[in-house]
């Protein structure tokens, strides 16, 4: 599910607990971040 919004090479999605995630995106800034982290929260 996520991955579908992470998909540009070199971001990272790792799940560590048991619902945490982290969410590495590495070639978007502050404003192109928060763009990706509104996708993720409407899908979850």
């Amino acid at each position: 599910m996520i991955k579908v919004e992470v998909n540009i090479p070199g971001d990272l999605v790792v799940l560590y607990g048991g619902e945490e995630f982290v969410v590495i995106l590495l070639r978007k800034d502050a404003q192109g971040g928060f763009y990706i982290a509104e996708l993720i929260s409407k899908r979850l």
